[in-house]
């Protein structure tokens, strides 16, 4: 009775399916427990803070007005890179360990059904290879797809200039120079309108997708 049972459409699909959600709800479970609390962890040790950006040489009020713009905005940007970089990691630790397992469960089913020859294997442990399979093509496009490692590498080189940009600031308030890097007389003002033009290059989003990669994985059966 409990062969027959297993040798069903029903059990094919509640396996299939079951297989599929089961493998992703136990690598977002391990992500969250593991990867999640030590990345909350990390980014409060390394965010970037406000400090002191007021100066003696801002002679003016505009002057004082604009350190504190650009102190502000390389915080709000660096920080935001910072948690997209977390989100990011995460995320594809998440796809990475779903498709190890679903490639390791699904070539134990895949030897299973070679052993025994399709005809010979029941409708459940054909619906367990199937859902494996679904879920390793998902999780092998969704890399393609998402281009987590390039997001990751994009925010973390905006992060740093921002976190390199703001100890200049600093800097350049706290000790300032006598001669700037053109060996010049430093001058805050000009300072400040040469870090205004280096922050231009960071106003940007930096999250890449690629759709043409959709649809792109192939599954075949064992023989």
């Amino acid at each position: 009775m409990s062969s027959r049972l297993f040798d069903t459409d029903l059990a094919f699909w509640l396996i299939c399916v079951g297989t599929f959600f089961v493998i992703q709800l136990a690598a977002l479970h391990y992500c969250r427990r593991i990867v999640s609390g030590r990345g909350s962890e990390l980014r409060k040790e390394i965010a970037l803070t406000l400090g002191v950006v007021t100066s003696s040489r801002a002679t003016c009020e505009d002057s004082k007005t604009m350190l504190t713009a650009l102190s502000s905005e390389l915080i709000t940007r660096g920080n935001a890179s910072l948690s997209l970089v977390a989100s990011f990691t995460e995320y594809h630790y998440i796809a990475i360990i779903s498709a190890l397992a679903s490639g390791t469960l699904g070539g134990i089913a895949a030897f299973s059904i070679s052993s025994l020859g399709w005809g010979g294997s029941n409708q459940a442990l054909r619906g367990f290879f199937l859902g494996c399979a679904g879920s390793l093509s998902f999780w092998l496009t969704a890399i393609q797809v998402f281009k987590f490692q390039e997001t990751i590498t994009k925010h973390e080189t905006i992060y740093a200039t921002c976190a390199n940009l703001l100890s200049e600031l600093r800097f350049a308030v706290l000790c300032p120079p006598e001669k700037d890097d053109r060996g010049d007389d430093f001058n805050l003002c000009a300072f400040i309108e040469r870090l205004a033009k280096k922050i231009d290059s960071l106003r940007s989003i930096g999250v890449s997708f690629d759709g043409s990669k959709i649809g792109m994985a192939k599954m075949e059966s064992p023989r």
